[in-house]
């Protein structure tokens, strides 16, 4: 039997606090060259999907035009680097300036 794929969950917030919609989030693991992306929702929440146990990933906002993201100054944090362990579900938040 196969290992399970895991999820990594988090919110996208204004500096205020506002939930922000429509930003492209994206998990990346370099050296394995697993990729995935999503969209937040209306609470400005998000779900990675498919994490592969025993990778390291970069979890960051992905710069889109169309998605109101190509507005995006900076992330606070810019990256989170994780290491998908062989249990649970991850939390993120990250905070966003706008031009």
């Amino acid at each position: 039997m196969g290992s399970a794929l895991h999820s990594a969950t988090g919110t996208v917030t204004l500096l205020s606090g506002q939930p922000k919609e429509g930003v492209s989030v994206e998990a990346r693991s370099v050296s394995k060259g697993y990729y995935e992306e999503t969209v937040t929702d209306s609470s400005g929440s998000y779900r990675l999907r498919g994490l592969v146990p025993e990778a390291t990933y970069v979890i960051k906002v992905v710069k889109k035009d169309g998605l109101g993201t190509n507005r995006i100054e900076r992330a606070s944090p810019e990256s989170v680097t994780i290491q998908v362990m062989l249990f649970g579900v991850l939390f993120f938040l990250f905070l966003f300036f706008f031009r």
